[in-house]
Order: C-alpha cells, then structure tokens, then sequence
C-alpha cells in the first residue's frame, strides 16, 4: 500500500525482551533484515522526508542515525535525551533525560542556567539502522552480556547506541521537521492542538485528501459526514455554526458521526468519532475517545 515493507514488534517476542535494545536486535534477527530500516516508537507522531532521511543516513555510513527535533536544552530534563554532536552531524555524547539543571549544565558545558533555554537537538526515539553492521555487533562480548543482564535492561539510547560509540561506530544525528509524543496525557495534550494548527503538514494533507471540512481561520476540520448531518431543527451542522447556535474553534477536529448540540463550545480539542456533545457544553484542551457521551452544561478543561 505504501511502497514499503512494514513489521510490528511480535508481542510474544516483546515479552521476553531486555529492554528497547533488546527488542531491536530481537526483531532483526526474527525478520531476517538486512540493509536499512526505519525504526519508530508507536506512540509518537513524526513529520519528516523520509527519503532524504535515508540518503543522509546511506551516505553518512551510519551503524544508526537517530532522528532529532530541536527544543530548549531545559525541557530535556527528566524527560527526553539529549543529543550532542560534531559539526558534520556525528554523535560524540547522549545524555539520557538528564536528572536535574545540573547534569543538563555539565552534559552542555553551560556557564549560567541561562544557557539552558537554547535550542539544542533531542532524540525522538525514531531511528535509521543499518542492519547489518547491527549483526555484526551481536556476538561482541559487550552485547551479549547487556543483552543478559536483567538488572540493569539493555535499552537502545544507554545501552546499544553507547556502546556503539564506545567502539567507535559511526552514529548520526538528524534533524526531522516536527515531532510529537503522545506517551502521557500531558504530551499528548500539548501534541494534538501542534497538529490541528499546522505543525504536521502530512496530517493536513490527509485530511484534505479525505474531503474533511477545513476552516482555514480557526483551523477546525470536521469530517464531511458529520458536516452535513440534518439535526431536528432541520439544519446541518455548517449551518448552525454559521447561524452561532455552536461554537467550533479554533484549532478543533470532528470526527465521523460527532454529533453537537446547541450553545456548545469546543475549543483545541480533538473530538473522536460518535461522540455526542449535549446542550450548553464546553471542551476546551481536551481530547474526547470515540462513542463518549458528553453531558449537558459540562464542562471539560
């Protein structure tokens, strides 16, 4: 369908694995891969040219690359790894979502906390791996015990990729154009409204492509079935907004079969399909899963 040959990790095999190391050196020894893949986390939202990607990574002759989005250094802290590299791209140092402003200073040589809101490259958790330099390294003495010691996992950031460039392989680090994380509520709260308001320009497309309803101003998309279902009053749903008996936006998705009643107001939410919204509503940063049942005069923040 899409040109591409697509695996997901086997849960059989996920249950036994050591840690997200493991689990990549697992699944390319159980799929017989060999070349390049492309390796993303299933709970993370990526905007990249895939096919420059690769070429950077192919010439780069890379064990990985890993793909990366700029951020200020400060929010790395407790949550997303550092990256730090030469200036042809080469990773020399990770840092794996520093403890504290003072571990964030030392990995970054900072001279004041003020250092900390530049922009520095995080990694995404999306990787280029050369498959076959990854099997020679599976009977280095290094892997195989990092693979078996279960007190300690073998994770891809601290362990493959550290080791990696402990034995000096080549390790790249490139830039992709957006990234969102969707691994706690929080980061998803904060990815979504990203995406209804351009942030992912894929997204956008796709929905285009699937007739959804776009409101260029207030950046609400509505799919085309829920735009023009007839309500008891006789008018659609474009028409009422039109008419004000709801308020949609900005930056607000519908999905099929939604259905809104008077004086409601949605603003950055992600509506699923078959939700209902009751009489005198309010969501607002909120992201509603498909068949909910949202109560009269609630109010959803």
């Amino acid at each position: 369908r899409f040109g591409l040959n697509i695996f997901y990790s086997d849960p059989r095999l996920d249950y036994g694995n050591n840690g997200s190391g493991d689990a990549i050196l697992t699944n390319i020894v159980a799929n017989n891969l060999d070349g390049h893949t492309l390796w993303f986390p299933n709970d993370n939202l990526f905007e990249l040219d895939i096919c420059d990607a690769y070429q950077r990574h192919e010439k780069s002759g890379s064990a990985v690359s890993i793909l990366t989005i700029g951020m200020a250094a400060r929010q790395t802290i407790r949550n997303y790894g550092l990256v730090l590299s030469d200036p042809i791209h080469r990773v020399t140092k990770l840092v794996e979502k520093p403890k504290d402003e003072a571990t964030l200073m030392e990995a970054l040589n900072a001279k004041s906390t003020a250092d900390l809101d530049r922009i520095v490259d995080v990694s995404t958790g999306g990787y280029f791996l050369n498959n076959d330099i990854l099997r020679e390294v599976l009977s280095k003495p290094w892997v195989q015990n990092g693979r078996a010691d279960r007190s300690k996992g073998f994770d891809m950031a601290k362990s493959l990729i550290a080791g990696l460039l402990r034995e000096d392989y080549t390790v790249s680090n490139i830039p992709i154009d957006s990234w969102g994380d969707f691994g706690t509520t929080y980061f998803l709260l904060e990815t979504f409204p990203r995406a209804l308001e351009g942030g992912f320009p894929s997204i956008q497309w796709i929905l285009k492509s699937r007739g959804h309803y776009h409101d260029d101003e207030k950046n609400v998309w509505i799919h085309p079935d829920t735009l023009k279902r007839v309500y008891p009053d006789g008018l659609t749903l474009e028409e009422r907004m039109k008419k004000g008996a709801v308020k949609i936006g900005p930056n607000v998705f519908l999905g099929r079969g939604a259905y809104i009643e008077d004086d409601c107001s949605i603003r950055y939410s992600d509506i699923e399909k078959q939700v209902t919204v009751c009489n005198g509503a309010s969501i607002d940063h909120a992201y509603v899963m498909p068949y909910c049942v949202i109560g009269g005069f609630a109010t959803l923040v």
